[in-house]
């Protein structure tokens, strides 16, 4: 009698290989990588048993929403991540993607075949998604001592106190590896009264939790707090290790203003190199990720209206003593410049050489009174551009009206009229001959007037 089962056996082992090999070469993954959290970091797909990483050529922001959405990190932000999270490694999955927003996956979208590029890991693609989340304790003697702040959806935050235990801010040092707790600050009168969003509120950890956002707590962005409200924390380990090329970013002299920011080598105080009073001494920004929002915030916190510029390359010249910050990442509505996140110190690859600079309009500002206890914002009107434009326009025609005499002893007629906002101005000269006679009209535009 034969035996039939035998081949069927065989048979159904070869076919579960197959479907094995298969699911492994077909089974694909994303994530983020070195970026501090799930929600930010360099991509990285997982195919063929390998993972790899994306080129960013023809990369955007849909593309980068795609991934944010594909890990339920929120929406992606423009904002670039530190030096810290450098090349992948690996094989070079994707490149010249093309998405339309509506894939479920990054590999759904039209690109490239797989492993199909002409890219080095330098153009690898980098991803912070809103849900990124930061901790850090700032205004202390060293890194594990400070208020409390959180970086969420793009900006730097508090905590506030209220309801703040032990608990809680063991969880912080905790997650910051700072040793056990010391202390717990209910007032900002020992770190100072941050700025921006106060994130948490009604914050209450039960001590398993390894960092604050797993927490129970009222919804982001939702309290009843002011930031003199704002938490402080003590942590035991003051004497943290940094690594040897890492400056400390803590810096005296700081007040309610900021970091004290200067422009130097420009033609005003408000154009130039940025330098930054740290310690009694004045260091430099380095240009990595250097852009007209960051130049933005240094206008605005300076008093020089608008950013016009945001060179590089030490254009006004190469600063001297250190590098201070690098990869600053403002988003351009900051008030003052140390409100934007950086690296925590300048990296071991930026010189003088790459000092980031400024050049900003300088033009009047006019203020409207505020209640007291009330910041004042600055605004800019049309009435202070008509002005200036207009003050520019009559000195060009006295300019003009001088020019003409000095070239002629004949007698000239100038005529100026204004009608209907319309400065018409007319030259007629040489009546006695009548080859020479000749006329001008020159129209300008600008927010005001129409200028003939």
């Amino acid at each position: 009698m034969e035996n039939k089962t035998s081949p069927r056996t065989g048979g159904g082992t070869l076919e579960m290989f197959v479907h094995s090999a298969f699911f492994l070469f077909e089974h694909k993954q994303l994530r983020l990588s070195d970026g501090g959290s799930p929600c930010a970091g360099r991509v990285e797909v997982y195919y063929n048993e390998k993972w790899g990483t994306v080129c960013d050529d023809s990369w955007d922001v849909t593309d980068a929403r795609l991934v944010c959405k594909q890990l339920g990190c929120g929406d992606a932000l423009q904002l670039t991540l530190p030096a810290s999270c450098g090349p992948g490694t690996g094989p070079i999955w994707l490149n010249e993607l093309d998405c339309f927003g509506n894939e479920s996956f990054l590999w759904d979208c039209p690109n490239a075949s797989w492993g199909s590029h002409d890219c080095s890991h330098k153009e690898d693609v980098k991803v912070m998604c809103s849900e990124h989340k930061e901790l850090r304790l700032v205004n202390g003697k060293h890194r594990c001592e400070g208020r409390v702040e959180i970086f969420y959806n793009g900006i730097w935050g508090t905590l506030c106190s209220d309801n703040a235990d032990k608990r809680d801010a063991e969880v912080i040092c905790k997650q910051l590896q700072c040793g056990p707790l010391v202390s717990i600050n209910y007032e900002a009168l020992s770190f100072g009264e941050g700025s921006g969003p106060i994130w948490l509120d009604e914050i209450d950890c039960g001590s398993h939790e390894t960092t604050l956002w797993q927490c129970q707590s009222d919804p982001w962005g939702q309290h009843n707090c002011h930031h003199r409200e704002d938490a402080g924390v003590v942590c035991s380990e003051s004497n943290v290790i940094e690594p040897e090329h890492h400056i400390s970013r803590q810096c005296t002299g700081q007040t309610d203003s900021g970091l004290t920011l200067r422009l130097v080598g420009g033609n005003t105080r408000c154009s130039g190199r940025v330098e930054i009073l740290c310690n009694n001494s004045w260091v430099t920004v380095c240009d990595d990720s250097w852009d007209m929002a960051d130049a933005e915030v240094v206008c605005r916190q300076l008093g020089c209206g608008l950013a016009l510029q945001a060179p590089g390359g030490a254009a006004f010249g190469m600063g001297d003593g250190a590098v201070w910050l690098d990869e600053v990442r403002c988003t351009g509505s900051e008030s003052i410049l140390s409100d934007c996140p950086s690296s925590s110190a300048a990296q071991p690859d930026c010189h003088h050489k790459e000092d980031a600079n400024v050049i900003c309009s300088e033009l009047p500002q006019r203020s409207s009174s505020t209640p007291a206890g009330q910041k004042a914002e600055t605004t800019y009107t049309p009435e202070v551009i008509c002005i200036t434009l207009g003050v520019q326009l009559i000195c060009e025609l006295i300019a003009l009206l001088l020019v003409m005499r000095n070239k002629s002893n004949r007698k000239g007629e100038v005529e100026v009229i204004l009608v209907h906002s319309h400065w018409i101005s007319h030259i007629d000269s040489y009546r006695d001959q009548p080859s020479v006679h000749w006329s001008f009209e020159k129209t300008v535009t600008s927010p005001c007037l129409n200028l003939n």
